[in-house]
């Protein structure tokens, strides 16, 4: 049985690629055939999907940002303290 890609090809799907931390990147997941029929069954949009995740990893980095820049102030605030 041939798996048909998201753009209609024949062509088999990407292997995951090889990233550090080992996980597949989003896009890869949502390639595959499995996760194409669950999405579709659910009614779920590829691209809503993506720009949600985007938002979501753009409010977390801000936050985790907002918490360094936190922890600097705090920790120059004991240095100075502790003069």
């Amino acid at each position: 049985m041939k798996s048909e890609r998201r753009d209609g090809t024949g062509t088999p799907p990407r292997r995951v690629s090889e990233r550090l931390d080992g996980e597949p990147r989003i896009e890869e997941l949502l390639d595959d055939p499995v996760m194409e029929a669950l999405m579709a069954r659910d009614g779920v949009d590829r691209d809503a999907l993506i720009t949600l995740i985007t938002d979501v990893q753009q409010r977390l980095a801000g936050r985790r940002a907002r918490t360094a820049r936190q922890e600097q102030q705090m920790n120059q605030l004991a240095e100075a303290g502790g003069r």
